[in-house]
């Protein structure tokens, strides 16, 4: 179940009476189901698929699959190493790397900005990291998430095909290249120059969240909290991954140069993402401007109000880009 259900028959209030989870006895039922059968039809399987419902309890269902049982990992709720999970952090906890590493285990991740968004992001670099991840943890499968349909996130789909079969072979900027040779771009060089730009500055936006949260949400999340006279604060929230204001402009120079490579190209599919990533960027510079400026102990005088005037309308027209 997703979510907590309860079976309200004898013998399932017993077992929970006695401290067994009702996940714990979906996945025995499984098990005990397959079992049944397997004499008869031996290359028949079953896999249980954990959720967010049964996360509290995994350590108990995965106590509880039979040997003969293979196991995924998924969880789509709001919990730190939740697979709708876009951040530079590990997802495969020790509870699951525990089990994965006698028993078959798949995974679930997103190969997406947000499991809730349709925004554009071809990221070798966070495709790397998860595949790596997911080979050095033994896992067995990869089933990934995209919204709403591959061909949408055709890069990212394609680069865990790349190091879901070889994780030790082509590196990010190589991926890229034979990326656009495959979609017959002139210039395949230029798109490896436009990945290892830009990727690194999507993946510090995009990833900011932590469990399932969006972008799109922490943006608003700082925007309502320093009308309130919050401060800005790097390392959270949609900084969560900046130390220092100057990265912030290093990255607008970044996706500035990634545009022009995009836009010299004259591939329409690199530039749109060019321009929404650079919005972004501009977004999460400019929210940290004004929150700033907000507590600044001149904020009455001309000259603050001048540069907040600036700061706002920036933020605007980085919104019309985004949008």
């Amino acid at each position: 179940s997703e979510w907590q259900g309860q079976c309200m028959c004898d013998e399932c209030r017993a077992a929970m009476d006695e401290g067994l989870p009702q996940h714990a006895l979906e996945t025995q039922v499984v098990g005990e189901a397959l079992a049944s059968i397997q004499e008869d039809m031996p290359e028949f399987g079953a896999r249980v698929l954990l959720t967010q419902g049964s996360y509290p309890v995994n350590e108990e269902v995965l106590a509880a699959a039979q040997p003969w049982l293979d196991v995924s990992y998924y969880c789509g709720a709001g919990r730190p190493t939740s697979t709708y999970n876009s951040s530079p952090e590990p997802m495969v906890h020790p509870l699951i790397e525990e089990f994965a590493a006698d028993r078959w285990l798949g995974v679930y991740p997103q190969f997406t900005a947000s499991f809730a968004l349709v925004c554009p992001w071809s990221c070798p670099q966070f495709m790397k990291y998860r595949m790596d991840e997911f080979a050095a943890k033994s896992c067995e499968s990869v089933c990934g998430y995209t919204v709403p349909n591959n061909q949408l996130h055709e890069f990212n789909v394609l680069a865990a095909a790349e190091w879901g079969w070889n994780v030790d072979g082509r590196t990010p900027r190589e991926f890229a290249i034979a990326w656009a040779t495959r979609k017959g771009i002139d210039d395949a060089e230029a798109v490896g120059d436009w990945a290892e730009t830009l990727g690194p500055v999507s993946w510090r936006i995009y990833g900011a969240p932590k469990g399932c949260g969006n972008h799109i949400a922490l943006l608003t999340n700082a925007a309502n909290a320093l009308g309130t006279g919050a401060a800005p604060e790097l390392g959270s929230g949609i900084w969560r991954y900046y130390d220092r204001v100057e990265a912030m402009e290093e990255d607008l120079r970044t996706c500035a140069e990634a545009r022009r490579i995009a836009e010299r190209l004259d591939v329409p599919e690199l530039v749109e993402e060019s321009r929404v990533v650079q919005a972004y960027a501009m977004m999460v510079r400019r929210l940290y401007e004004v929150g700033t400026l907000l507590r600044s102990e001149d904020v009455s005088s001309a000259e603050v109000r001048r540069q907040l005037q600036e700061a706002m309308t920036a933020l605007a027209n980085a919104g019309l880009q985004g949008g």
